[in-house]
């Protein structure tokens, strides 16, 4: 995560995205039959920070140019439903506040869950679809 209160707090989201790819390019050569799935971050709903904002665009433009498939949670909570992009102060994308519990951090809510579990289908039907 990069809020400053976490373990682990990612202060450059270009270089962890670039570590994350490292990775995963490792653990794809290792493991040829295994179809790899990459993911953004998750947003919040009251603030956005540049870190996240690096990571996800960092991982979205690896994804579009090397064909690899991408789950954007970012993108899918950063959507309502009417397709309206819920900005913060910084033009920074936020989650729908529907989308997520400001009680506990801004994990998904039920709606939030419901909207990730048919796009993570739809993507997993799409990848049977193609092999």
């Amino acid at each position: 995560d990069v809020h400053s209160s976490t373990t682990g707090y990612v202060s450059d989201g270009a270089s962890f995205a670039q570590t994350v790819i490292d990775g995963m390019n490792s653990f794809e050569a290792a493991n040829p039959a295994v179809t790899v799935v990459y993911w953004t971050m998750p947003l919040q709903s009251n603030a956005s920070y540049a870190a996240r904002e690096a990571y996800n665009a960092a991982i979205r433009t690896y994804c579009r140019d090397n064909g690899k498939w991408l789950l954007d949670m970012a993108d899918l909570e950063t959507y309502t439903e009417a397709g309206i992009r819920t900005l913060d102060s910084n033009s920074r994308e936020i989650a729908v506040a529907d989308y997520v519990l400001s009680s506990d951090g801004g994990h998904l809510s039920t709606t939030g869950s419901i909207r990730m579990a048919r796009a993570y289908w739809s993507l997993l039907a799409e990848i049977a679809t193609t092999k």
